[in-house]
């Protein structure tokens, strides 16, 4: 997949570990702080991560309708890699792997996608959506 990705594509992609979760209800502020702590020294840690982002869930009322198949998570986080072996290295990393068992342990809903994600705002978004389609 990487390859005919990368001739495919003008500019570079990345791949995308999207993770969309909410909290246990009744965990503990230490065990809160413990999780968010191994969050961040994961993301810095792991060379491998082009870049990461964490959300919470903000109520807009956008005036259209927004719950088709809609589940509410309550946080998400984006990680960035240059490429599948990246995802891959970081997957298979110590300090992931802890981060996956309090994940598991301390999360009570949750949904997780890679995504092979390019620059909506170039002629790439077009190959995605249309081309490859055909």
């Amino acid at each position: 997949m990487e390859a005919t990705r990368t001739e495919r594509t003008k500019g570079p992609f990345v791949i995308s570990h999207i993770v969309l979760f909410t909290p246990k209800e009744g965990l503990t502020a230490g065990q809160t702080l413990l999780f968010a702590q191994q969050l961040q020294l994961t993301m810095v840690s792991v060379p491998s991560v082009r870049r990461a982002t964490v959300g919470r869930r903000v109520d807009v009322d956008s005036g259209s309708t927004r719950s088709f198949g809609y589940t509410a998570y309550q946080f998400s986080a984006v990680v960035e890699f240059d490429g599948i072996s990246g995802l891959i290295e970081y997957l298979a990393h110590p300090l992931h792997r802890e981060l996956g068992r309090l994940f598991w342990e301390y999360c009570s809903s949750t949904a997780i996608l890679e995504v092979d994600a390019v620059d909506a705002m170039t002629g790439d978004v077009v190959d995605l959506l249309v081309r490859e389609q055909n």
